[in-house]
């Protein structure tokens, strides 16, 4: 997934995460007291199936 820099470390630091089940966003509470408007909403991701991404790759991010 190509994150901006600033949310790309906030991915590293397990902050922001995609629901493996549902596809969205969800952001560590404090970090949504900041003013990130991105809870909820399901990324683009590709039109062709073969390249998106699995539920495995967002699963240790997520937990």
């Amino acid at each position: 997934m190509l994150l901006r820099a600033d949310i790309h470390a906030l991915w590293n630091l397990g902050m922001i995460t995609v629901n493996p089940d549902t596809g969205k966003v969800m952001i560590a509470e404090e970090v949504l007291r900041s003013c990130f408007e991105l809870e909820g909403i399901a990324p683009a991701t590709p039109i062709a199936g073969f390249s998106h991404p699995s539920k495995e790759a967002h699963q240790p991010n997520f937990e």
